[in-house]
């Protein structure tokens, strides 16, 4: 019998990857992307340079200048973190997607790779809460930027408990199956 875990080959003899390492994949790169953020204290900026790759500008003296020199400001930092999280979001919608129409068998005993991703999901997740809560404390008078974090925090929140639902599996004594296949 093959493996869950086997290598499966196209008529090219290229390795077709597997569905996990899609999602391991896709995963890696949004957290590449991301774990800037749970980096973030109070009073930091974020910023974005031309690739779009996510910086944290120290507070310190100069922050002004150096933000104005290089064209940020609050109403940027509102689109970096909405384009940011809409790629995540998307990637954890679809994840869930695939939680929901897979068998929990499968996901949870057969190929146990996937209760360690959600975990290793959960636990970025947590990281870049604490970044996204000092953001928001940073602009305290900015109403839109507080909408935007409190949003992606509670999507975040919600995904969390929604994948953990997924993953917690009663566990059956043989004693308790026994006694309810012969209870007429």
């Amino acid at each position: 019998m093959e493996s869950l875990h086997s290598v499966i080959l196209d008529p090219d003899n290229s390795e077709i990857p597997s569905i996990y390492d899609c999602h391991k994949k896709k995963f890696n790169c949004i957290k590449n992307k991301l774990i800037i953020i749970k980096d973030l204290k109070i009073n930091d900026k974020l910023g974005c340079d031309e690739d779009n790759i996510l910086y944290i500008d120290k507070y310190q003296w100069g922050q002004y200048f150096r933000r104005v020199w290089y064209n940020q400001s609050r109403k940027k930092t509102e689109q970096f973190l909405h384009q940011a999280f809409i790629e995540m979001i998307q990637f954890l919608d679809k994840y869930l997607v695939f939680l929901d129409e897979t068998p929990k068998f499968i996901v949870k005993i057969l190929d146990p790779r996937y209760k360690d991703l959600t975990d290793e999901i959960c636990k970025f997740i947590n990281d870049i809460i604490v970044g996204l809560y000092n953001l928001k404390k940073t602009y305290p008078d900015y109403k839109e930027l507080k909408c935007r974090v409190d949003s992606i925090i509670m999507t975040l929140v919600d995904f969390k408990d929604k994948s953990q639902s997924h993953m917690t599996l009663a566990i059956y004594s043989p004693i308790n199956i026994r006694e309810r296949a012969l209870s007429f």
